[in-house]
């Protein structure tokens, strides 16, 4: 994937209206959500605007200490926040693994506009889309770590074709059946199921997590007009790194990615 994302250490800074010390609830409100990059932004103007054209940056810093995706599909490629701070205006969001010293910088114009500069080039975008005020339960984080797509390709899940398949075989077959879960947006979960050219998605709801018993619970209800009624779905295996087992689906899928780094 085509990214402005810089190798090694970064620093993003927020310009918003809340005072200097630790993030309030409100303040994460205001700083989540998703941009895409503006009409009147020259790269969407230039020689890349097909590219440019889907490029999107989202914030969730309501959960945990706050995620960070930015690429060319809104809620993929997210990276972990290790370190959130208001100071007057400004909010100063620092990514893991820095030791280039490279920053970024985001100055908000209003509340749906921000300025990104990255060294020399500067990229504006305009808020398309605030976040959702979504029930969070006990072990949320943990979950979404566990199950969360990072990125738009390779799919994270494969379904194995029994139980104790060979990983590596079933992850390197693109015609298997595929699940794609979203639950790091600060919008509503979802999931996707994939086969071949068919592609289902689903909306979640209802979540209980026994991280102990390493089984979650959920109502998912299909996204498509005149779809079947919601259901309850359970997914077996939470509680590790290896496969895990959705019923009613009766399939276990392996784990080809991992979460995040």
């Amino acid at each position: 994937m085509k990214s402005l994302m810089i190798a090694g250490a970064a620093a993003l800074v927020l310009l918003g209206c809340a005072s200097a010390a630790e993030l309030t609830d409100a303040d994460k409100a205001a700083f989540s959500g998703t941009w895409m990059l503006a009409e009147d932004d020259p790269l969407a103007k230039g020689d890349e605007a097909g590219f440019y054209a889907s490029y999107a940056l989202t914030l969730n810093l309501a959960l945990g200490g706050g995620y960070l995706s930015e690429g060319i599909s809104p809620g993929y490629g997210w990276s972990r926040i290790s370190a959130a701070a208001l100071d007057g205006d400004t909010l100063t969001i620092t990514l893991p693994g820095d030791d280039a010293g490279a920053t970024f910088t985001m100055s908000r114009r209003d509340a749906d506009m921000v300025t990104l500069s990255r060294g020399e080039r500067t990229m504006t975008f305009q808020r398309v889309r605030p976040a959702e005020d979504i029930a969070i339960p006990a072990g949320f984080e943990a979950l979404a770590l566990r199950l969360q797509q990072t990125s738009d390709a390779p799919p994270r899940f494969v379904a194995l074709v029994e139980p104790g398949e060979d990983k590596d075989i079933a992850c390197a077959d693109d015609t298997r059946q595929t699940v794609e879960f979203d639950l790091l947006s600060p919008f509503a979960h979802t999931v996707f199921v994939k086969k071949d050219i068919d592609l289902a998605g689903y909306g979640i709801s209802d979540l209980e997590i026994d991280m102990d018993g390493g089984v979650a619970r959920m109502t998912v209800r299909a996204m498509q007009a005149g779809a079947d009624p919601a259901e309850t779905w359970s997914v077996a295996g939470i509680d590790g790194t290896g496969p895990i087992t959705i019923s009613p689906l009766n399939i276990t899928f392996a784990d080809c990615t991992g979460g995040l780094k």
